[in-house]
């Protein structure tokens, strides 16, 4: 049966006044409406004044009845607005059982999303229509939209509840995700946790891309799902630096395609006995991407993890504002979608070459380049430092740790192997 569509907005008048007459008559039920619906799902504005008015007389301790809440409505000067006491009263005749107050409110509730539901009509071809709009980046607008719409309105948990469900948290070790690095798991309470942004920052040559495809190597190796989306350097490339470290082969002679027959067997030997890794990682090159079209892509793949190389190379969604706002806008949105779609994401950053390159000096947070936003979003910051290339140790040093320790560590760079330390 084909529904005909009405010239007003959804909505349900008579639901609407048997909420309030219910409340009016039993405040008891206050608490139980409050998390179904707000003010704002009421259509009619008068409704949302008592209404409104009806919540803070609650909130404040006070008795609302028809005269009371009549008050408060003379105080603000909306009494004659919304029709006068004798509203007040036919809202109470018209109930036909308080009780029923959440029923009604549910009704409201539905008739409020179905509004908010013509809302995102409008929006998408705002959206559509925009100039110079990416088609990836209206995508993850219009999901954001219907996300919106489907959000319910949720009251508290008793503590009973979230001792039970602490249980099951602490029983589960799905969320702990371990880097190659003992030590540093030490510090990060067991390793990465799903949910959280990880921030590897370095100058060039320093070994944040390194870092960062260790920790992915190893995770895939462990059967957690991860991405790598390299803006700098290409899949083969990525590739060959992941069968070196892996395979402890030689990684100049991968590079330069000139293995010998002890490269070739340790590569072979390893991707012969690492069926699962080869079918755990997934690698994206593209040299012009957008934070956009990195979160579309997560939201449809959801991994354990992924790896970002790097920060600064992300195209802008919108061009036209300053690159300082671009970069808060990229890492903002990261960690929101490291929360949406359960996944840790791991951001290599560049940091400013002026105040570190040649000085001697390990690098701190602020040395992150445009570091503002990526400092502020970041849950975790791992600064990596070298004295010059040819140094065969690297400094890894926590410098900002929401849930464990700060501190330094050191490991042994193994250019020629692409791996960080020797385990």
């Amino acid at each position: 049966m084909t529904r005909k569509s009405s010239q007003q907005p959804p909505h349900d008048s008579l639901a609407e006044q048997c909420v309030i007459g219910a409340l009016l008559l039993n405040n008891s039920l206050i608490p139980d409406v409050i998390k179904v619906i707000t003010a704002t799902d009421f259509y009619r504005p008068n409704h949302q004044s008592i209404y409104s008015a009806l919540i803070d007389m609650f909130t404040k301790g006070e008795p609302a009845d028809p005269v009371t809440v009549g008050g408060e409505l003379e105080r603000r000067g909306e009494l004659t607005k919304v029709g006068g006491a004798k509203v007040l009263i036919d809202m109470i005749t018209i109930v036909p059982t308080a009780v029923n107050a959440v029923c009604y409110a549910r009704q409201v509730a539905d008739k409020s999303k179905l509004r908010r539901l013509a809302d995102v009509g409008s929006q998408l071809l705002a959206v559509a229509y925009t100039e110079g709009m990416d088609a990836d980046e209206g995508l993850v607008q219009a999901e954001r939209f219907f996300r919106d719409v489907q959000e319910p309105a949720e009251g508290g948990f008793l503590m009973r509840q979230l001792v039970d469900e602490w249980r099951t948290y602490m029983e589960n070790p799905d969320d702990i995700i371990p880097t190659p690095w003992s030590d540093l798991n030490r510090y990060l309470a067991g390793g990465l946790r799903r949910g959280k942004m990880y921030v590897i920052g370095g100058r060039p040559g320093g070994g944040k891309s390194m870092a960062g495809l260790n920790i992915i190597g190893h995770l895939a190796e462990n059967d957690f799902p991860v991405t790598v989306f390299s803006l700098e350097m290409g899949r083969l490339e990525i590739t060959s630096r992941l069968l070196a470290w892996g395979s402890w082969a030689n990684y100049g002679q991968i590079f330069s395609k000139r293995m010998d027959r002890d490269t070739h067997l340790r590569v072979n030997e390893y991707l012969e006995s690492h069926p699962r890794f080869q079918d755990r990682l997934e690698v994206i090159d593209k040299a012009s991407i957008t934070v956009e079209e990195i979160v579309a892509h997560l939201r449809q793949r959801r991994p354990a993890a992924c790896f970002i190389d790097y920060c600064q190379l992300i195209s802008p969604s919108d061009s036209k504002i300053q690159r300082r706002e671009q970069i808060d806008h990229v890492t903002r949105t990261l960690k929101v979608t490291a929360g949406d779609v359960g996944c840790a994401i791991i951001l290599a950053s560049q940091l400013n070459r002026g105040p570190t390159s040649g000085s001697g000096r390990a690098p701190v947070i602020s040395d992150l380049r445009e570091s503002g936003g990526i400092e502020n979003d970041a849950d975790v910051v791992i600064l990596l430092h070298r004295e010059n290339n040819d140094d065969v140790f690297v400094q890894m040093t926590v410098g900002k740790n929401r849930d464990g320790k700060l501190g330094s560590l050191q490991y042994t760079f193994r250019g020629d192997v692409a791996r960080i330390g020797d385990g």
